[in-house]
């Protein structure tokens, strides 16, 4: 990963120039880690031997090592639980709950991140078992390989304090993102923290902030239901709701809402640790954060109004007050840049193969007022109800023209695919499904059109089972799901 010591974004390492400012005053940042030697020098896992590098951590239920693939030359993350530890430190202590314990979490962890699929949420490799000890002693270890991560955003904010406000833009957009995508999924995140944004070098795709430590997450089975939970997370992003009736403190995503607006904060102002900024001592939960702190931070000048309104709202004491989820932060957030005049990213420029700078007539940049286009990303919720019986073999492919409103949920006919219509003066980048049923591919056939096709093997493969159990079987079945397309709007001058 790289720092342009000009514009103070990060970009991936395998780039020679600043793919933002174009300037070629370039650092190259070693990772945000310092590794600890491991007792064992490799490991096999699932028939492949890995070189075990060195300990990247140790948490309170397990360890991450970095390791490599001696054929290939890849690097890795392998997380293991504690009972792992004749691997890392054999002369430690722990009791048989800790380990059992640890081992539970891991699986928890690895049972979430199997099933999501969003840039913004740790990539899991592989997941398995490995022996570990001999005769009464030997025992299967759980154990996953995920991405290698550059190192995590408080240690960023901590050694390089000066980076862009747009980096820092860029980390809370895309964090909000992944909680929104979770929240559809109706997941409670319950650990957010700038120790747990990874930051990922993704090469040609970019630098990537992630979510990471899935083993304090919880499923809530329905809109409006809440639970009740038990306290985690880091002191100073804790919601003090619950210290205001521990007895009845319920889970919902506002608990996610509430740290994802304690962290904006301090990155918006550029500090690792708002209690250090601020000079606070003793118990966060004692703060008011959105009185006390955001309302300071806005007569001090040090966020714009319509910024800290947001960030207020988000961090309100009363649960009741805040948004319901991460995509209306989100949405806010987008808002108040708007309003704000602040560019919230900064596209960047053509870079070509040989990896010089080729300079575009015009910088696309969704904010400034120069620009003659603007970029928006839309995430458009869609259903889909599929009667029954169904018969496959009347299924008959149409398409279904309807015009784009924001807002509205589309709902796509049972057997027919849907081409949305844009505004005229928009282009197509690009479109796919990133939450709802698999049976559904996406086109960019024209400027300003997209195509949603039903595949109809895929429906046969998805409902055959279910359909063919019963013969008699009436009704319908409903299906929900979430499209993400990106555009480009020509501007009108003026």
């Amino acid at each position: 990963m790289k720092l342009c010591n000009n514009c103070k974004r990060l970009f991936s390492s395998k780039i020679d120039v600043c793919i933002y400012c174009g300037s070629q005053d370039l650092k190259e940042l070693p990772p945000f880690y310092h590794l600890i030697p491991a007792e064992w020098d490799e490991i096999t896992l699932n028939n492949v031997l890995y070189h075990i590098v060195g300990v990247i951590g140790r948490g309170g239920f397990g360890y991450v090592l970095k390791i490599v693939n001696p054929k290939t030359n890849e690097f890795f993350a392998l997380k293991l639980p504690l009972s792992a530890h004749l691997l890392v430190e054999p002369g430690i202590i722990l009791t048989d709950s800790k380990l059992m314990e640890s081992e539970k979490m891991l699986q928890k962890e690895i049972n979430i991140l199997q099933r999501q699929s969003h840039l913004g949420i740790i990539g899991i490799i592989e997941s398995g078992t490995f022996v570990l000890g001999k005769g009464k002693k030997k025992k299967e270890i759980p154990y996953y390989i995920m991405e290698l991560a550059e190192g995590d955003v408080e240690t960023l904010m901590h050694t390089y304090p000066d980076i862009s406000l747009q980096e820092r833009i860029k980390i809370i957009r895309e964090v909000a993102s992944a909680l929104s995508y979770l929240h559809r999924k109706m997941i409670v995140y319950r650990d957010m923290s700038q120790k747990n944004i990874l930051i990922m070098d993704r090469g040609a795709q970019g630098v990537h902030y992630v979510l990471s430590d899935f083993g304090t997450y919880k499923q809530v089975f329905s809109q409006g239901t809440t639970q009740k939970t038990g306290l985690v997370g880091t002191e100073r992003y804790i919601d003090p709701a619950y210290w205001t009736n521990m007895e009845k403190y319920h889970r919902d995503p506002r608990i996610d809402v509430y740290s994802l607006g304690i962290v904006a904060t301090e990155l918006w102002i550029g500090t690792p640790n708002w209690k250090e900024f601020m000079g606070i001592q003793g118990n966060a939960l004692a703060v008011n954060f959105a009185e006390d702190i955001i309302k300071e931070l806005i007569t001090e000048g040090k966020i714009p109004e319509s910024i800290g309104k947001v960030l207020q709202k988000a961090t309100d004491r009363n649960p009741d007050n805040r948004y319901g989820d991460a995509n209306e932060f989100l949405d806010a957030f987008k808002r108040a840049l708007r309003e704000s005049n602040i560019s919230a990213t900064v596209t960047p420029l053509v870079i070509e193969t040989n990896k010089s700078v080729s300079i575009a007539n015009e910088k696309l940049n969704d904010n400034l007022p120069s620009s003659k286009t603007s970029k928006e990303e839309l995430t458009i919720p869609f259903a889909v109800k599929i009667n029954l019986p169904l018969k496959f073999d009347d299924a008959t492919m149409m398409i279904k023209p309807i015009r784009y409103e924001k807002g509205k949920k589309i709902l796509f006919p049972t057997m027919e695919g849907t081409q949305i219509i844009f505004t005229e003066a928009a282009k197509i980048e690009t479109g796919k499904i990133i939450d709802g049923p698999s049976f559904y591919k996406v086109e960019t056939p024209g400027k300003n059109i997209l195509n949603v096709r039903l595949d109809k093997e895929r429906l046969k493969s998805t409902l055959r089972p279910l359909v063919t159990l019963s013969s008699d079987l009436q009704g319908y079945l409903d299906f929900e799901g979430v499209l993400e397309v990106t555009i480009r709007k020509e501007l009108t001058n003026g």
